[in-house]
């Protein structure tokens, strides 16, 4: 999008990122972008080449990727330690450079220290980008394992990235100077939402740890922050009864079921702030349904929808009731693997098979679960997601259910289901699940796995089975 490189051509002192120890403007952002686009160009990277990024939450690295993005020049963020401890990267990736601003060994990579590319030299220099970053070039990669715990490598052009910042810059409202929390990993593609949106408005970054969520009030007061994106898990551990925050202006829920108790008690914890309920894979970049949540929700012990489509994307159900997804957000299939699979086509109209089952009410979507966490269970149809949700809603804790001891392909003998509350009873667990799921087995863990998302790992569950 072009206005992204109006803005970072006419920088200023205005803040680009603080961390409470650190603060760089715009004109700092600006002398990296400058030094990274001379590096690129000396290095003879081309135009589908991959950078790929280290993933920390700080200053070299939200400008390196403004760099590739202003310079047409694809963007892959990793977490460089777990190449170090062997965690491999597909093979069809293979960056060209590899970018980080913490010194660090990985054998067989060449690393780039950012800081070393900042000479000066370029500095007060106009820039001559190297490419162009629109159409279907792609912008950026990101990497989901989904439920099978294989990679899928999900690359994003510039027009699946300029239609989703144009379709909520139309449900929201965004301001120069806004400041945004970064509360996900940069391996996590709703990072993409705060990293663009303020590099749009000519904003500021602030980055949120996930393990100090409690902690993320004091932060919101202390650096002003006034829009927010997080998984509700995230929001479930920061809210306090009494914090009233009233400089925040946007919250959005994403990446998970959010629950109406959740969003009405955030909704109480920032009485100014608009809150979306926001859905959508990384294959359709960031989000493509939206969901304002106002005072009157009712059910409080049900879930949010994820309501309508934003500007630019569609959204149908199939005959069985799986959500379809399409418009301009929409990636045109995985690198190395077969995509067919999971398009349909409709009246000429390509559409991805989501994996979710929804239902439609006249007005607006409404998440019920993912297909392939369905399974059967001793002859019924078991919804592990909603199982989960029946369990946070009524007891204290986090859990975690799977099938154990599959006699089928989807039909398991055992319905296994982890909690990470040592004092709680089996008794209470039991009274509140239907009587055919008297007979699952419980299990005590220190805490539920997730993974970067948030999201539960259910192959760590199942490597707890085993």
């Amino acid at each position: 999008m072009n206005k992204i490189r109006k803005v970072i051509l006419n920088s200023d002192d205005s803040v680009f990122f603080t961390d409470g120890k650190n603060t760089f403007s715009w004109n700092d952002a600006k002398n990296l972008v400058q030094d990274l686009t001379h590096y690129f160009y000396t290095t003879g990277i081309k135009q589908g080449d991959i950078v790929a990024i280290d993933a920390a939450k700080d200053f070299y690295t939200y400008a390196s990727i403004l760099a590739c993005y202003c310079n047409g020049i694809t963007f892959l963020p990793l977490i460089f330690e777990d190449i170090a401890k062997t965690k491999s990267i597909p093979d069809i990736i293979n960056p060209k450079i590899y970018l980080s601003s913490t010194p660090k060994s990985i054998k067989d990579i060449d690393l780039t220290d950012i800081g070393s590319l900042l000479s000066g030299k370029n500095s007060g220099r106009s820039i001559k980008f190297l490419y162009d970053n629109t159409g279907e070039n792609i912008a950026y990669i990101m990497q989901s394992s989904g439920s099978t715990g294989i990679p899928k490598v999900i690359p994003i052009s510039y027009l699946n990235l300029d239609a989703y910042l144009l379709g909520i810059q139309e449900v929201a409202v965004f301001e120069s100077g806004d400041v945004f929390a970064q509360a996900v990993s940069l391996t996590f593609d709703l990072s993409i939402h705060d990293m663009f949106l303020a590099f749009f408005n000519k904003g500021a970054l602030v980055p949120l740890t996930t393990s100090f969520a409690k902690l993320a009030p004091r932060y919101i007061e202390k650096f002003n922050i006034n829009n927010i994106m997080a998984v509700p898990s995230f929001f479930q551990q920061m809210y306090e009864d009494s914090f009233h925050m009233n400089n925040v202006d946007n919250i959005f829920f994403c990446g998970e079921a959010l629950k109406v108790s959740t969003a009405l008690k955030i909704r109480n914890m920032f009485p100014n702030a608009r809150v979306f309920n926001l859905y959508g894979p990384t294959e359709a970049t960031v989000a493509v349904s939206y969901f304002e949540i106002q005072d009157n929700l009712q059910d409080s012990s049900g879930i949010v929808p994820i309501g309508k489509a934003l500007p630019r994307a569609t959204i149908k159900l199939s005959t069985d009731s799986e959500l379809l997804i399409g418009g301009d957000q929409l990636f045109r299939g995985y690198l190395g693997k077969d995509s067919k699979n999971v398009f349909v086509e409709d009246n000429g109209i390509t559409l991805y098979r989501s994996g979710d089952l929804c239902g439609f009410d006249e007005k607006v979507f409404n998440f019920i679960s993912r297909i392939d966490f369905q399974i059967k269970y001793r002859g019924y149809r078991i919804e592990l997601e909603g199982v989960e949700a029946v369990l946070i809603n009524s007891l204290a804790g986090d859990f975690g259910v799977i099938g154990g001891k599959e006699e089928a392909v989807g039909n398991f003998l055992e319905l296994a289901i982890f909690y990470d509350q040592k004092d709680l009873s089996s008794t209470s667990i039991y009274s509140v699940l239907p009587k055919h799921l008297s007979s699952a087995t419980l299990y005590y863990v220190n805490s539920i796995p997730r993974n970067n998302s948030g999201k539960i790992d259910r192959r760590k569950l199942r490597e707890l089975l085993a």
